[in-house]
C-alpha cells in the first residue's frame, strides 16, 4: 500500500486515541440507531430517476453471492464438503434468487467459486422479477475476481500479471466484466501482511472493470472481529481511491454480500451491501454496461430493509453530470449535490481527490448536501454517508470526474 493510501486508510479506521479501542460503545449505538431509523422507512423504495439522469432507471442488486456449488458451502449429499462442516449449510441457486426477491433486489449474480453449474439448472428456466447475471468467482493465484456476464469457467494460469490480464481479457472477449473482489481479503492463501492488500497483482498493470470496495457488512471487520472476520473495507476503499482513481484510472466502486451460509443471512444476506446501477433497461447486459460506465453507488442494506440511497451529481447552469460522467475542466466552479434518502441521523460528506471533507448531519429522510468544487483544480468527487464518522459506512458513490 502506498503512503498516500495508508494515510487515507487512517481516516476510515475509527481509532479512539484516548482508549486505544477501535470502536467505542457510543459509536456502535449511534450507528445502530441510524440503521434502525433507515429500516423504518417504506419497505420498498421507488425506482424513480434522481438528478442528472435520463433515459434509464436505478436498479438494486447483489454482484457476489454463493450457493451449495461453492466448495466452502455444505448441503446434504454435498460432494465437496464433509458433515463436520455442516455449520456452513448454504443455499441453492433458486433459494438465493428467492432471497433476492424478498429483499427487493432487481438483479443478482450468483458467483460460485470456479463453478458455473448453477447456470445449467437455473439461469435459463427462471422467469421471475429478478434479472439474473451469469458468471462465477475466479480463484486467481493471487486474489479473487468476479467474472460476470460469462457462461464458462476459464482455465488460465494466473501466477503472473500477464496471466491475470489474460483472464480479464478472456472475460471481456466473452462479453463480460472483470471485478476485483475484496482486495484485502485475509482468507486467501497469498494474503499480504496486515496493511497490505491480498490482491497480489500490480494495480498499474491489471486494471479491472470495477473494484469491490464493500464486501459483507461494513462493521463486520477485522479490527473488531479479529478471529472470525476477513473484511477490511476500510482499507479497500482508500486503496481503490489511491491506487486507481488517484492515478487517473476511472473505474467504479461496487459491493457484494459474499453470502455463503444460511447462518449469516440476517446480517450478511443478499443485498448486504446492495450495489445500485443506473441502467437503460432491465437486462444483465445493461447492468454490466452501467457498471463499466461508472454509474454506481453502494448501500449497506437492500431496498426491502430501507437501505440508504445517495445520488451524486454536478451542475453548471443548465448542464448536469451524474456519477461516471466527466465534467470539463473548463467548467470552472460547479455545484456538487448529494441527495440522500432514507438515512436520517447519519452524516454525509464529499470526498474530493481522495480527501474527505466536512461531514454534515442528514436532517430527515430526504436531504440534500451541496458544495462548490473547482473542476479546473481537481480530478474527482464522490460522496459517503456514515452512521458514525470514520468507521461505519451506510452508503458511498462512485465519482463524478473532472478533466
Amino acid at each position: 500500500m502506498t503512503k498516500e493510501a495508508e494515510a487515507s486508510a487512517e481516516k476510515y479506521q475509527g481509532m479512539d486515541e484516548a482508549t486505544g479501542s477501535n470502536i467505542r460503545r457510543r459509536d456502535f449505538m449511534r450507528g445502530a440507531v441510524a440503521l434502525g431509523a433507515s429500516w423504518a422507512i417504506l419497505p420498498r423504495l421507488g425506482r424513480t430517476a434522481s438528478g442528472a439522469e435520463s433515459d434509464g432507471m436505478w436498479l438494486a442488486g447483489d454482484l457476489h453471492c454463493h450457493t451449495v456449488f461453492s466448495g466452502d458451502v455444505w448441503a446434504p449429499g454435498d460432494d465437496n464438503t464433509d458433515l463436520e462442516e455442516a455449520y456452513t449449510f448454504g443455499w441453492t441457486a433458486l433459494e438465493q434468487i428467492a432471497n433476492a426477491e424478498v429483499r427487493g433486489l432487481d438483479f443478482l449474480a450468483v458467483t460460485d467459486h470456479d463453478d458455473v453449474r448453477w447456470l445449467a439448472g437455473t439461469f435459463g428456466g427462471y422467469a421471475g422479477p429478478v434479472t439474473l447475471i451469469p458468471g462465477y468467482e475466479h480463484s486467481l493465484r493471487r486474489g479473487h475476481a468476479g467474472c460476470l456476464g460469462v457462461f464458462e469457467r476459464f482455465n488460465i494460469a494466473t501466477e503472473t500479471d500477464a496471466g491475470a490480464l489474460a483472464l480479464r481479457d478472456a472475460v471481456r472477449a466473452a462479453g463480460g466484466i472483470f471485478i476485483l473482489n475484496h482486495p484485502f481479503y485475509k482468507g486467501h492463501p497469498t494474503a499480504g501482511a496486515d496493511g497490505a492488500p491480498a490482491w497480489g497483482y500490480s494495480p498499474a498493470t491489471v486494471v479491472p472493470d470495477s473494484v469491490e470496495v464493500w464486501n459483507i457488512g461494513w462493521p463486520y471487520r477485522r479490527p473488531v472481529f479479529q478471529q472470525i472476520s476477513t473484511s477490511e473495507n476500510y482499507l479497500s476503499l482508500p486503496w481503490w481511491d489511491s491506487e486507481f482513481l488517484g492515478r487517473g484510472v476511472r473505474i467504479p466502486a461496487t459491493g457484494g454480500s459474499d453470502n455463503h451460509w444460511r447462518s449469516t443471512f440476517a446480517v450478511q444476506g443478499v443485498g448486504q451491501p446492495t450495489t445500485w446501477v443506473y441502467a437503460r433497461e432491465r437486462t444483465w447486459q445493461a447492468v454490466l454496461d452501467a457498471i463499466v460506465a461508472g454509474r454506481t453507488f453502494v448501500s449497506a442494506e437492500p431496498p426491502a430493509l430501507g437501505g440508504a440511497r445517495v445520488f451524486l451529481e454536478a451542475r453548471k447552469d443548465a448542464q448536469r453530470w451524474m456519477v461516471g460522467d466527466v465534467v470539463p475542466a473548463s467548467s470552472g466552479e460547479v455545484t456538487v449535490t448529494a441527495h440522500v434518502e432514507s438515512a436520517p441521523g447519519a452524516l454525509v460528506r464529499f470526498v474530493v481527490d481522495g480527501e474527505p471533507g466536512p461531514s454534515v448531519p442528514v436532517a430527515g429522510p430526504d436531504f440534500v448536501h451541496t458544495a462548490i468544487v473547482d473542476a479546473s483544480a481537481h480530478t474527482r468527487v464522490r460522496a459517503e454517508v456514515l452512521a458514525d464518522e470514520g468507521w461505519w459506512m451506510i452508503a458511498l458513490t462512485s465519482p463524478v470526474y473532472f478533466g
